[in-house]
Formats: structure tokens, sequence, C-alpha cells
């Protein structure tokens, strides 16, 4: 069976570089086909790009990450069998 080669995708990526009060980001992530993808890491980056906070999306693809201090994030994707996928 191949493995999937598509970015990692969400609606989430397109909040690039997101600067919120709640420091708090809900999302769904999806393959290229629009399907959901469990177990994606979803990392938040910070301007040196330091870890923020991290998760794991859920069975379908859900996901909730909170950063602790308030700043400029950007979201970076991981996935085994996936090519990385970051916001700008």
């Amino acid at each position: 069976m191949p493995v999937h080669r598509s970015v990692l995708s969400a609606a989430l990526l397109s909040l690039a570089p997101l600067t919120a009060r709640a420091q708090s980001v809900r999302g769904v992530v999806v393959d290229a086909g629009d399907r959901p993808v469990a177990g994606a890491v979803v990392l938040l980056l910070d301007s040196v790009s330091q870890v923020g906070a991290r998760t794991l999306s859920n069975e379908r693809g859900e996901l909730r990450v909170s950063a602790a201090q308030p700043g400029s994030y950007r979201i970076r994707t991981l996935r085994i069998g996936f090519a990385r996928s970051c916001s700008r």
C-alpha cells in the first residue's frame, strides 16, 4: 500500500501568523483529499521557531492547542507518511 505524501492542511493554517488574547487555536487537520488526519502533531512556534505548545489531533482530526504566553505564532503539523506543513 503506497504511503500518501500529501501535505497536511487545515483551515487553521490560513490563520498565519496568529496574534490573539485567548492564545488558543482549534481546528481540524485534513489531508489533500479533505479527509481528517488522526495523530498529527500540531506545534505552535513563536517568532524564533521555539515550540510554545503542542498537541495531537484526535481520531476525527480535531485539535485544540493553547499557548502559555501571548505572542505571534505559526502552526506546524507533522505526521509520519505526510510532508510537514507550516503556516507563514
